[in-house]
């Protein structure tokens, strides 16, 4: 990983896209149950804060080796979460 800057933005630009999805599908479909919907967005707000918050932590001995596996548990946990809305 480059930099925090861009870790940042892909993990905004990713959970970001990833919340307007799950709205999206509540407006296509209107007649079915948007509970679940709205449990995915939550658990995407409640990773999206907790990504953020350890990006922005001092206290990192071997920073790339960090990012690079932070970057990497992002872009997995992002695929779940696609599974999720994909089986919506």
């Amino acid at each position: 990983m480059a930099s925090k800057r861009i870790l940042k933005k892909n993990v905004n630009y990713l959970f970001g896209d990833l919340i307007d999805e799950c709205y999206l599908w509540m407006l296509i479909n209107p007649e079915k149950d948007a509970a679940k919907a709205n449990e995915i967005v939550d658990e995407a707000v409640e990773y999206y804060d907790d990504v953020m918050s350890r990006i922005a932590s001092r206290e990192i001995e071997n920073a790339n080796k960090y990012f690079n596996l932070l970057n990497n548990e992002v872009e997995q946990r992002a695929t779940e979460l696609v599974d999720k809305i994909n089986e919506l």
